[in-house]
């Protein structure tokens, strides 16, 4: 079952020479494991929407599923990592990228945070209609989410390497494994 546009070419910002694939799955899965049921089903809901974002066409839309997708991520660390509830979205990035030790560019969060509030609250993307804007500045900001939330979900299922440590704000591919 295909509801969408399939992409042809690679998604990722990271580069995997192979070597990692079994330990990371090896990893995420005995993490995963472990964690009670309905904390396993939000993360098998998360993947299945982070795997899907790709295939919207429209900017705005991958846009506004992956910010579901952190959503998604900050309510299930907020009973893993023991996070307050932030009504503040940009509060609620920096903490968990605090709390998971990835590193976080203000001036990035904030934008992806007035990009996200403008289009919830006013549907407005980066000051059009959704599907007429998304050009300019603000075409970077759904890439940079997306990078963002891989980087929270390989913290979250356990993998400490220097992928989820670096910056996620560049359109440079970075080694999983550094």
């Amino acid at each position: 079952w295909i509801d969408g546009r399939i992409p042809t070419k690679p998604q990722a910002d990271f580069l995997e020479s192979g070597r990692l694939v079994g330990p990371f799955l090896s990893r995420s899965f005995k993490v995963w494991n472990c964690w009670n049921e309905p904390d396993r089903i939000a993360m098998l809901g998360i993947l299945y929407m982070h795997c899907r974002v790709p295939s919207y066409e429209w900017l705005w839309e991958r846009f506004t599923f992956e910010y579901m997708v952190f959503d998604g991520l900050y309510a299930l660390a907020a009973t893993r990592c023991r996070l307050p509830a932030f009504r503040g979205h940009a509060k609620r990035i920096a903490r968990l990228c605090d709390r998971l030790g990835i590193p976080t560019d203000q001036d990035i969060v904030q934008r992806i945070v007035c990009l996200r509030n403008d289009l919830f609250h006013q549907l407005s993307f980066g000051g059009d209609a959704p599907g007429f804007g998304g050009h300019g500045t603000v075409f970077r900001l759904p890439l940079c989410l997306r990078a963002l939330n891989r980087r929270i979900i390989a913290a979250l299922l356990g993998w400490d390497a220097p992928f989820v440590h670096s910056p996620w704000w560049t359109l440079f591919s970075v080694p999983f494994d550094l």
